[in-house]
Parts: C-alpha cells; structure tokens; sequence
C-alpha cells in the first residue's frame, strides 16, 4: 500500500478553474496583475502535486502533463484527466510550466527523491501561505513572456522593445537602441558563471527581461537595483553584488575609453 503524504485539505484545496496567461483586468496594473497571477499559479501547482500525489507518486513529467491537460496514455490509465488539477495551465507552454516547477523544488515547496526514478512531492513543511514570502518575479517574467513570445515588437510596462541578437531590448520612440548590448552579454555571461557555480537553472538567477534592464538602466547602487521591476532584496543579497560590480566595472571602462 503506498504511504500518502500528509496534507492539509484547507491549506491545499483546489480552485476548480484554469488560469490564463492573460489577464480580464487588462486596464489595472500590469505589475499588480502579473503578481495575483503569478501566485495563483504557484499555488495550483502545489495544489496539484498534492491531488495527484493521492493517486501515486509521480515525476515532473507526470506533474507538468496533468497541468496541461496531456492526453498521454500514463495520464490517462491513471484517470488524472478526472481530477480537478487537469489542464488547469493548458495556456502556458510545457517549457514555462516547467520552470516554475524547478523554482518550486528550488525554493522547497516541492521536493524531488533521491531515487532511480526520481518523483516530486509536495514539502509537508510548507504550507501555501507561504507564497506570499516568495520571490514571485521569475514567475511573473515568464507569465509576461509567455503572453508576449513570438512578438518582434511588443509593448512592455517601462518601453517598447524590439529584438536585438535574440534579446527583447528597449528602444525610444525614434526606434534608437536604448539598452547597452555590450553590457548586456557581460551580464549574461555573470548569470552563466553564478549559475553553474550554484549548480542552478538559469532562470533561478536572473530572467532575461531583468538582464535587459540592468542593461538599459546601468544601475550603480543597491537602492537604484531595488528599483527595477523583478529585482527585491532577497535577489539582491543572492546575486546582486557580482552583477553591481560588473556594471560598476563596465562603466569605469566606458569612461576611460571616453576619456581616451
């Protein structure tokens, strides 16, 4: 007989309606809309590992499929197309779903075993209140990219963007560049050394959209970092001062070029 995990039922009860990558308050705040949408869909999937996880314990595959509503035979000979959790995230692409996942595992709302088939599980030590403490922006840049990809030219909250060398950067209203390519890739490249020295995703570090505004606004300070959109103190006690100081570095660069 297989061992349930423990669950609260009112902590964990399940809102029986998908959620959208867009928005019906299309006219409030898109940062406030983004956050509410942002953490509903952080609790859907905590939600749904724990339903499914009264039926057996699966992997991330298994978690990802039922939240996109897969027709995949496993999904179905399990009868998790009945549960309440099915295709509640159809609208979010695989890849995205995905990632959230990994930031939940990362943050401890989740957890994978150390097994040969690894299966994912919800953290009994966790309750869903406590999404309210979590550093939400890496989902809600994935919300915002997933309501906006496959767009050359998009309207963003602080700009219009344009794709430059595969990155959505900003541009003024004449279409001149505003955003430092050059900086930008020195960005990527800290994003890349942190992430491989942590031995976490990417995306666990730094989202693009955070990289092309750290870019476009070259901030010198802890306080001017805490002023773009998806950077919070948490980030930037994780990973700000390395990305500080190459900016600091670049720009002492720049102006010696300059001044040459």
């Amino acid at each position: 007989t297989k061992q349930l995990a423990t669950v609260d039922e009112q902590d964990y009860k399940f809102e029986d309606e998908s959620v959208s990558a867009t928005s019906d308050d299309a006219n409030d705040d898109e940062s406030t809309v983004n956050e509410t949408i942002a953490e509903e869909v952080v609790r859907l999937i905590i939600n749904a590992c724990a339903e499914i996880s009264k039926i057996n314990y699966f992997g991330t595959t298994m978690l990802v499929d039922v939240l996109r509503g897969s027709k995949r035979q496993q999904v179905l000979n399990y009868k998790l197309d009945e549960l309440g959790c099915y295709g509640v995230l159809k609208s979010i692409k695989r890849k995205y779903v995905l990632e959230i996942v990994e930031l939940l595992i990362e943050e401890n709302f989740l957890y994978r075993t150390q097994s040969s088939l690894p299966t994912v599980r919800v953290n009994e030590g966790k309750s869903v209140d406590d999404v309210h403490n979590m550093d939400l922006s890496i989902v809600e840049e994935i919300i915002v990219t997933n309501s906006t990809m496959n767009k050359s030219r998009v309207q963003v909250p602080d700009g219009e963007t344009i794709v430059v060398e595969g990155w959505d950067v900003y541009v003024d209203e004449s279409g001149m560049i505003l955003t430092d390519i050059e900086l930008l890739n020195r960005l990527q490249a800290i994003r890349k050394k942190i992430s491989e020295t942590k031995n976490i995703p990417y995306y666990c570090v730094a989202w693009d959209k955070v990289l092309v505004r750290l870019a476009t606004k070259k901030p010198t300070t802890k306080e001017e970092f805490l002023s773009i959109k998806g950077i919070r103190d948490r980030w930037f006690d994780n990973n700000g001062e390395e990305f500080l100081q190459e900016i600091k570095d670049y720009l002492k660069n720049e102006k010696t070029v300059k001044g040459h």
